[in-house]
């Protein structure tokens, strides 16, 4: 008999915040199995704090620069995409979309995306490719027009962040400091 994930309408907790949940307990677990490989293979040494400073001004500079794009570029209405978002979120405890969108999504797609398809295709292939690739992938997959641009961009700094500083850590905190000022913005 299979399990049924049940998500009521009066719930608080978000689908996303189930998926991304299970995807870090996993990931948790894996590490917990396979501890000193698997800080290998992912590139988690404590950062030097050179790195770690220059991923919180790249995480706050390209927010800037990610908000300029959108709306002087793209002509996106800012106002209206904070209505869509409180809409859309209404129904959830602010606390359940920060976790999810500021903290799970960040370290679930930078273990996959930087971590594994990234250092695994400049392992065996040109480092610009690998990060091309992985950029379009991680932009391909958020599955939005014209934030499409935003989103290959961000995974470009990211990807070149990760092949500077060898350490995961730091584009997951440009990634972290990007989703909470973004997070912080549409919440007001």
């Amino acid at each position: 008999m299979g399990m049924i994930l049940y998500f009521p309408n009066q719930s608080r907790i978000t689908p996303a915040l189930w998926l991304h949940g299970t995807s870090l307990l996993l990931v948790f677990l894996l590490i917990k199995r396979f501890g000193f490989k698997l800080r290998k293979t992912f590139l988690l040494e404590p950062p030097v704090s050179i790195w770690f400073l220059a991923a919180i001004i790249i995480g706050i500079v390209y927010w800037f620069v990610d908000h300029w794009l959108m709306d002087d570029i793209f002509g996106l209405n800012s106002e209206a995409a904070i209505t869509s978002w409180h809409n859309a979120n209404s129904r959830y405890y602010p606390l359940t979309v920060f976790i999810s969108s500021v903290l799970v999504a960040p370290l679930f797609e930078e273990i996959f995306f930087r971590g594994l398809v990234f250092k695994q295709l400049s392992n065996q292939l040109n480092v610009l490719f690998a990060a091309l690739f992985s950029a379009l992938f991680f932009a391909a997959i958020h599955w939005s027009w014209p934030e499409f641009i935003s989103l290959f961009v961000a995974a470009l700094l990211y990807a070149y962040l990760l092949h500077r500083s060898q350490n995961l850590y730091i584009p997951l905190l440009a990634h972290i400091v990007h989703n909470l000022m973004t997070y912080m913005y549409f919440i007001q």
